[in-house]
């Protein structure tokens, strides 16, 4: 099976994480996480993806990061809420083995490491489950959890919110004082970077989704100085045009949120947006 490397040289936060693990001599049953699609994430891959989290964030080596997500089962659902980590990942996979009835994920997620996000999206498409966004999505959840929902259930209230992704030709420069915006950009790399980001062109290619959804918010013409502003979202008309479909509205209606936070918020990309970024 293909695996994700995480990063073989000795260089900025995955060095930092890889030497912590090399320090732990104590051997403790492996557990590999199966995306999908003949993908895997190793266990020290997973705990390598988490440290880059917690370095990023919170620069504490005693967060304890099961406290920051949590994974429930409810009714027919998972419950998902907080930022994607590799071990709330694991949990997933427990869970939804044990409940085969699983049909849906409900998610309220800020985002994280890419190839989580990418891990999560296979595991949903080849599932067929249908994804509901209970708050917010926002970086890599809105552009691999969302998008790969057999239905794709929205509140009139939900976030879904976009800042870039692999196939971005420059490092996201929308920063966020909460740091929500830097989720995926965190130091990688090359190998993990070049990896990911053919798996990020092949499942949007299975998805049939155009690659723009992660960068047509990085445009010249969007460039604002207002730091207030951390990325974009798209009208549902906007959304179809780029191959994410099959929406369902509980509240008959979804008033396309810009509101990430009190302090921060989305500009909105619409269809005529698009065919004029094509010309």
């Amino acid at each position: 099976m293909r695996k994700i490397p995480f990063g073989k040289s000795a260089s900025g936060l995955i060095a930092l994480a890889s030497l912590t693990l090399m320090g732990c001599h104590e051997k403790k049953p492996s557990t590999d996480l199966h995306c999908g699609n003949n993908i895997k994430i190793t266990q020290r891959e997973g705990q390598i993806a988490d440290d880059i989290y917690k370095q990023a964030f919170y620069r504490n080596e005693n967060v304890d990061l099961a406290t920051l997500s949590s994974v429930r089962v409810e009714g027919d659902s998972l419950v998902y809420s907080g930022p994607l980590l590799y071990q709330s990942l694991v949990k997933i996979d427990a869970l939804y083995n044990k409940n085969p009835h699983i049909q849906r994920v409900k998610i309220n997620s800020p985002g994280g490491v890419t190839v989580l996000g990418l891990c999560l999206g296979e595991f949903i498409y080849e599932n067929n489950l249908d994804v509901e966004v209970t708050g917010k999505v926002f970086s890599s959840a809105a552009n691999y959890v969302f998008t790969a929902g057999n239905k794709k259930i929205i509140h009139k209230d939900s976030v879904i919110g976009f800042h870039g992704g692999e196939a971005s030709t420059r490092v996201n420069d929308m920063d966020a004082s909460d740091g929500a915006s830097a989720q995926d950009n965190t130091p990688q790399t090359d190998d993990i970077f070049s990896t990911a980001k053919t798996w990020e062109a092949q499942f949007y290619q299975k998805l049939g989704i155009d690659l723009r959804l992660v960068t047509a918010g990085q445009e010249d013409k969007y460039a604002s100085k207002d730091k207030t502003v951390i990325g974009w979202t798209y009208t549902l008309d906007a959304f179809k045009a780029l191959g994410v479909n099959n929406f369902v509205l509980p509240d008959g209606e979804w008033s396309v949120n810009t509101r990430y936070s009190d302090k921060e918020s989305l500009f909105v990309i619409d269809t005529h947006d698009l065919v004029s970024s094509s010309r």
